[in-house]
């Protein structure tokens, strides 16, 4: 999976905000934690699901087992927001 083009990212305090652009414009806006933003950045290139989540177990120093449903939630939740393609 990979995110999609034409958002806009800006940071306001501990959330980032993610604004659609261009085409995308009528969108919603998506707001993210730090654990988000990090998937947000892994999701510039291509990885799979098990990718990132060994990816921010290694990040937060635990095993992918404590962070996987987690992690597939918010994957799901930037899914249905159409932020990622698998």
């Amino acid at each position: 999976m990979k995110r999609k083009e034409g958002f806009v990212e800006e940071k306001d305090g501990e959330f980032y905000y993610l604004f659609p652009n261009g085409e995308n414009i009528e969108g919603k806006i998506f707001s993210m934690n730090d654990t988000c933003k990090y998937i947000w950045d892994l999701l510039e290139n291509e990885h799979s699901e098990q990718q990132i989540i060994s990816a921010v177990a290694a990040y937060y120093g635990v095993k992918n087992e404590i962070v996987s449903e987690d992690i597939q939630d918010i994957l799901s939740q930037m899914s249905m927001a159409k932020l990622i393609e698998k």
